[in-house]
């Protein structure tokens, strides 16, 4: 459940690099023995709880999905749980200091809140209590879509299955695909023991 930061200057250094040729394989090559100057790197946003995936919006801001932090409810005897090192899992709900979140960062580094209390669930301490919530944004036209990723009965949010989620207004969330009963009807032939979370009981 550690709190990570995400240095945004990174992406802009690497867009930065493409535009003015430097990037590997463009562009004359140097001097044999000729120094460059390191490039100069800073943190544009922090605060941000397990970022995951990240996309620039049509208005020219950067979106960053949040894990989120965890949670403690159980969901033991309740429901079927994951396999492996990972369960039993723990999660949570609807809540605003503990859930995923979708953050919106502006060029100048303001970070603003598009969307919170999203589900986030944890592994059992024994693998580290590794965290997972939305794991993804995207903008199709000017609509912005989420990835659950940490959600479903065996990860310990009972409510809320895992699946892809439409952005409203007013910080609402519409889920719009259950990915979760998809893969409860059509499970792997093949299923990998390393992705229990994703097949058999671990889906729901």
């Amino acid at each position: 459940m550690r709190r990570m930061t995400i240095s945004v200057s990174v992406v802009a250094l690497l867009i930065g690099a493409v535009a003015s040729g430097s990037a590997v394989g463009k562009g004359t090559p140097t001097g044999k023995g000729k120094k460059h100057k390191p490039p100069a790197v800073s943190v544009l946003a922090s605060g941000l709880n397990n970022p995951r995936g990240l996309t620039f919006g049509p208005d020219g801001n950067l979106y960053v999905a949040e894990g989120g932090l965890g949670g403690s409810h159980s969901t033991v005897g309740v429901c079927p749980q994951a396999h492996g090192a990972a369960a039993p899992y723990t999660g949570s709900t609807n809540d605003p200091v503990l859930g995923g979140r979708i953050s919106k960062v502006t060029p100048g580094g303001v970070v603003s809140t598009v969307v919170e209390a999203l589900p986030s669930s944890q592994t059992a301490p024994a693998l580290g209590s590794l965290v997972s919530g939305v794991s993804s944004v995207a903008f199709v036209g000017h609509k912005l879509y989420g990835l659950l990723a940490g959600a479903g009965c065996s990860h310990g949010v009972p409510t809320v299955p895992n699946g892809v989620f439409r952005v409203g207004s007013g910080g609402s969330w519409t889920l719009i695909a259950n990915l979760s009963a998809f893969l409860a009807t059509h499970p792997p032939a093949n299923p990998d023991d390393e992705d229990s979370s994703l097949t058999g009981p671990g889906t729901a």
